[in-house]
């Protein structure tokens, strides 16, 4: 997965910002569940079936009421491994009309391409997101 992404920080924690399907991120991520036991680095909830199925209808619902807005709130991965990710520099800068404009830009767009990890190692993901 590549995407574009706009680097800055939250408090002392580089950030990237970028968009993507929520098919793709499934590719490249997986839920990493507290557990006491099993986990106690895990940064969710247990996955909720009732969670699931309002959200399935929340979502529904934008093509069903299309004039009513709605929109999900971002999610938030986290890189444990930084070897499946790799970062450069995005050079495709036609949007930038003046070399003010591209000097700013050149500093803080970068390209993120995700590894594509199979379902059989997503027990072991590097990348996870709260829920």
């Amino acid at each position: 997965m590549k995407l574009i992404v706009l680097r800055g920080a939250n408090l002392n924690t580089e950030m990237y910002r970028g968009y993507a399907p929520i098919a793709d991120l499934a590719k490249v991520s997986a839920p990493d569940p507290f557990n006491q036991d099993v986990n106690p680095n895990g940064l969710q909830r247990d996955l909720s079936e009732t969670h699931s199925r309002d959200a399935y209808r929340y979502a529904e619902g934008a093509e069903k009421v299309p004039d009513h807005n709605r929109a999900w709130a971002e999610v938030l991965l986290n890189v444990r491994d930084p070897s499946v990710v790799k970062l450069s520099p995005f050079t495709n800068w036609r949007f930038a009309r003046n070399s003010s404009t591209r000097d700013w830009a050149v500093h803080r767009f970068l390209v993120l391409t995700a590894t594509t990890v199979s379902t059989s190692e997503k027990a072991n993901r590097s990348m996870s997101g709260p829920r």
